[in-house]
């Protein structure tokens, strides 16, 4: 993720590692298969152990030399720079190319045992774990030890026992890997899904593609594989290295496919054309032949595929819509662009809480107060053509939020007292869902819930705490049952509570977070790795409400409206209307 200075403030949690089987470490996926290809061609000088050290230097050389995974020139082992602070029997039993990498703070302390002077203690910070599939797993709560042993090998300290993960500080592993999403399918095959991993960035662009190419086919991580099917699975492989050749071309040679639609081989273009894409276009070929054979020169790219783009809506079958709406101080809906209420009882009526709109069909969902209960309404304004129904009814009702493609609607009854989350299909027919979300009654009160613009993902707010599970759709005798899995915080590392939250795309979040009564704005990677507080120029309140697309970006506070002038990383947030300095209104909110 791009953009300010990325900070982090990680929770109390110390990594210990006395064993494969470590306490508060989530286990990692499946292990990257990863050809031997050659590196970069003129590598900076790695740190090495220095003669007189004391233990404890040579333990904190070691965790720094870790970051740097490039292996050495006459062996091939990995991780060369740390492997001279080891014994010489420890560096040849040292594999941590297949173990996880811990990510700790900066401040991490080292204090030598009382009973064993060869053995020290490292306490840290946890902030996160880094699978061998190098997917990113937000820290999760707890406290161990990690025990480091040291002996003396020739007059110098050298360590014995290393611990049995991989262990780097945060600011390490963010000047040593790069982040790049791997893509995967929708569960109909229709749009892709990014999957973000990690590669050092110490490697050229034809190691780069190479691994990513290999991270496609093993598959995606542990906590997305059940949201997402891909065109790269089962027997299809390598059938020859990844190359990119003097044109910047990436050019994958592949085997065992067979693909019978020209649907499904356009959707396996449009995987490796987005996953290669900062390495450059692709042309893929199927043991030697073309991949589409009436196209035999084609080089894709994520401009050619781009109907299978995770965040571009489609506009299908109703009026589509792109204006931005906002709440008066009666509740009427009222359009940010020229000031008009909206069409029908929305703009007239008023006691509107907040609302969506489906920028694929046009339609209009809204939670409106009825007395000492709230209704979820839904029409389609933009067609003036008929009236708003209720659907839904409960004591409380989240914003709601809109899939991709209009279809479904999601929203969260009562949940300050008994959540439970609500899936609506939408049709001539509106039918409803109890969305099976385990672990969710165990966090408390639910204050928010949105879809990602892929539809595979979900963000939940629960006691100002962020969350984000996978969307899981099963069919069985004719029939979907969803439920969202791997529920899982993403806020530990952010300062106070989270109110808002919005898709800012498939593979980034933008929150309003903070110490209570002052939230701001906050980017979230969707896998909790990077957290960028982002421009507050203009704000002096609490910021309520988020909405944001390519090409707006709105706020509420204080009972105003303001607009983002500029970029998210130094913009200026004002008023929508320089006419009018003080833009009264709440619950902004733009098509999905």
């Amino acid at each position: 993720m791009s953009g300010a200075r990325r900070w982090r403030i990680a929770l109390a949690v110390v990594v210990g590692l006395l064993s494969a089987s470590c306490s508060g470490i989530p286990s990692g996926g499946q292990a990257e298969v990863v050809r031997t290809v050659e590196g970069p061609q003129n590598p900076s000088q790695p740190l090495t152990p220095q003669s007189g050290q004391a233990p404890d230097q040579v333990i904190r050389g070691f965790i720094a030399a870790s970051a740097d995974n490039r292996s050495d020139q006459s062996q091939g082992k990995p991780f060369a720079a740390a492997r001279p602070f080891l014994t010489a029997r420890a560096s040849e039993a040292w594999q941590p190319a297949k173990e996880r990498i811990v990510v700790v703070g900066d401040d991490y302390a080292l204090s030598q045992d009382k009973d064993d002077a060869s053995t020290y203690t490292l306490v840290a910070q946890q902030v996160g774990v880094l699978a061998v599939d190098k997917s990113y797993t937000a820290a999760a709560a707890g406290v161990e030890a990690l025990k480091i042993h040291v002996v003396e090998v020739d007059g110098e300290w050298r360590i014995d026992v290393p611990p049995t993960a991989l262990v780097i500080t945060t600011s390490d592993f963010s000047a040593n890997y790069l982040e790049r999403p791997v893509y995967f399918l929708n569960s109909t095959g229709t749009n892709l899904v990014p999957d973000l991993r990690y590669l050092p960035r110490s490697s050229t662009e034809a190691v780069r593609a190479d691994r990513l190419v290999s991270m496609l086919l093993s598959g995606p991580s542990a906590r997305l594989s059940s949201g997402v099917t891909s065109m790269l699975s089962g027997s299809v492989r390598l059938a020859a290295n990844v190359v990119i050749d003097t044109g910047g071309v990436v050019r994958v040679d592949l085997t065992g496919v067979s693909l019978p639609t020209d649907l499904a081989r356009q959707a396996l273009a449009a995987q490796l054309a987005w996953t290669v894409r900062s390495e450059g276009t692709v042309a893929i070929t199927v043991d030697g032949a073309p991949l589409d054979s009436a196209q035999p020169d084609q080089i894709y790219s994520s401009g050619t595929t781009a109907s299978f783009d995770p965040d571009t809506t489609p506009a299908i079958g109703r009026t589509a819509a792109r204006d931005p709406y906002y709440l008066d101080s009666d509740g009427r809906i009222v359009s940010l662009v020229d000031s008009k209420p909206m069409w029908g009882e929305w703009g007239t009526r008023g006691e509107v809480k907040s609302a969506a709109m489906s920028a694929a069909t046009g339609a209009v969902a809204a939670v409106v107060q009825d007395g000492d209960s709230q209704q979820l309404r839904l029409g389609y304004p933009l067609e003036q053509a008929e009236a708003e129904r209720t659907v839904l009814t409960a004591s409380s009702l989240t914003q709601p939020t809109f899939d991709r493609f209009g279809n479904e609607l999601w929203v969260v009854q009562d949940g300050q007292t008994d959540p439970q989350v609500i899936r609506l299909t939408i049709s001539a027919q509106v039918s409803q869902q109890v969305v099976s979300v385990p672990g969710l009654d165990k966090l408390g009160k639910v204050t928010a819930l949105q879809l990602s613009p892929d539809g595979v993902r979900v963000a939940v707010v629960a006691s100002e705490s962020l969350y984000i599970g996978t969307i899981e759709r099963i069919s069985q005798e004719g029939t979907t049952r969803v439920q969202v899995v791997g529920l899982t915080e993403l806020s530990r590392a952010l300062p106070g509570g989270v109110g808002a939250v919005v898709f800012r795309s498939a593979a980034e979040l933008l929150v309003a977070a903070g110490p209570d009564r002052s939230h701001r704005p906050v980017s979230v990677s969707i896998d909790g790795r990077e957290i960028s507080p982002r421009t507050s120029s203009g704000i002096f309140d609490n910021v309520t409400a988020l909405a944001i697309d390519d090409e707006h970006a709105y706020i509420s506070f204080g009972s105003r409206i303001w607009r983002l002038s500029g970029s998210l990383t130094s913009g200026e947030w004002e008023t929508p209307d320089p006419k009018i300095p003080a833009f009264v209104g709440t619950a902004p909110f733009l098509p999905n």
